[in-house]
């Protein structure tokens, strides 16, 4: 798996826009390799992240277990539809293939939005091909996510100053917005 996203989470890294001493989340981070990264981008960085798998929580926290020792990440069980987090504890908020298991993609982007400050960044790679789950089909009557269908899910939630960069070569689209200020 971690192979397989090294793809993916450059893409996302490259429109994270991260900034010395920047407040990550992660949102779905299975094994962690994402989290890894944006540790070492830039200075400062603390992650935090949320994940619905005990396997995939406890990986990530072996692998990362110097910063999670030196609390620059904590990586624990959790879910999208509660986020364990106040409000406005994050510039950044990231996610990479995890959208598809989102049982209420609208909702969980507005607890996305919760815990980002005034004009953080959301950024969200998907593989174009994936289904949908039977909730988001109902809604919006796509059978894969596209890129439209991703825009639209972001601006339907509340994200402002929306972009996105399709990566055929890769299999990937990449869309990103801010909270707004």
């Amino acid at each position: 798996m971690t192979a397989h996203n090294a793809a993916a989470h450059d893409l996302t890294l490259s429109h994270a826009g991260l900034e010395p001493n920047n407040r990550v989340l992660e949102v779905g981070f299975g094994t962690s390799t994402l989290a890894e990264k944006a540790l070492r981008a830039t200075s400062g960085v603390t992650v935090r992240g949320i994940d619905a798998s005990e396997v995939m929580v406890e990986r990530a926290n072996e692998h990362n277990a110097e910063a999670v020792r030196e609390i620059r990440a904590e990586l624990r069980l959790g879910s999208i539809s509660s986020l364990p987090y106040p409000a406005e504890s994050f510039e950044k908020a990231l996610s990479v293939h995890s959208i598809y298991f989102w049982p209420d993609p609208i909702a969980a982007l507005g607890e996305v939005l919760r815990v980002l400050v005034s004009g953080g960044r959301f950024v969200v790679t998907i593989d174009p091909s994936e289904p949908l789950e039977d909730p988001m089909v109902r809604r919006t009557g796509h059978k894969t996510w596209s890129r439209e269908a991703l825009l639209a899910v972001l601006e339907e939630a509340g994200l402002v100053a929306k972009g996105s960069e399709s990566r055929q070569d890769l299999g990937l689209v990449c869309a990103w917005g801010h909270k707004r200020s």
